[in-house]
């Protein structure tokens, strides 16, 4: 295949304004819709009652479960990463 001078000015004119049109372009970000936000707040309110029944709830530390969480960390790093176990004993 030939590549001619024309066509390769044709080309470099092209993606020139092609980057002028991008460059100009005013674009912003989507808003969030109704939907969204209304989501956004049910999980925040979701999100604090299973707070407040895991408080209510008394959890007794067997070897069993410190067992079982060694193996579920040790299997699941990136899902223990933030949480130590003093939190989960807590």
């Amino acid at each position: 295949m030939r590549h001619t001078l024309a066509g390769h000015a044709r080309h470099k004119e092209f993606s020139e304004r092609f980057m002028d049109i991008l460059r100009n372009a005013k674009v912003e970000p989507p808003k969030p819709g109704v939907a969204d936000i209304g989501a956004a707040e049910a999980d925040a309110r979701l999100a604090e009652e299973l707070r407040a029944l895991f408080r209510k709830s008394p959890v007794t530390v067997t070897p069993e479960l410190l067992e079982q969480r060694r193996r579920l960390r040790s299997e699941y790093p990136e899902l223990f990463k933030d949480i130590s176990d003093k939190d989960l004993d807590g």
